[in-house]
């Protein structure tokens, strides 16, 4: 008998320490008026895909061993009506994060899909001109993460 995983697995890029406590505080400051959930700040880079294995984790690996990190510019703050990315910061796509997609997503067998880079700061459901005022109050995101 064949057991089947509900498992789903996202990768996620981090940050530097200092850079971490940053983003945090601006998290904390979103949270603090939209009263969401803690989660770790990150820049979600493939996914989802269902199966982790050595073979997997091995490449993976490989993969992390063969590039260097990517410094990113943001482009303020950006707002949507889904759950998941209600409040971010905006990442403006470059070359270098998109190849890093592209690797990640051939190596796990997922198809490309649009790719909007951003660091959630919020997760959940506010009216737009809730979040437009907020942003109007935060102050800048860094220049480049």
């Amino acid at each position: 008998m064949s057991s089947v995983s509900n498992k789903t697995y996202y990768l996620w890029g981090e940050f530097s320490h200092a850079e971490y406590s940053l983003l945090n505080q601006l998290q904390q400051r979103a949270n603090d008026r939209f009263n969401g959930p803690d989660f770790k700040v990150h820049l979600t880079l493939s996914g989802p895909f269902y199966e982790l294995n050595e073979r997997i984790l091995d490449g993976l690996e490989d993969l992390v061993v063969t590039n260097d990190s990517i410094d990113m510019r943001t482009n303020g703050y950006g707002a949507e009506d889904n759950i998941y990315q209600s409040f971010y910061i905006k990442i403006q796509l470059s070359n270098k994060l998109l190849r890093l997609k592209k690797k990640l997503d051939y190596f796990l067998k997922i198809d490309s899909k649009d790719f909007n880079p951003h660091i959630s700061l919020f997760y959940g459901m506010k009216e737009f001109d809730v979040k437009n005022e907020l942003i109007m109050r935060m102050t800048s995101p860094p220049k480049i993460i």
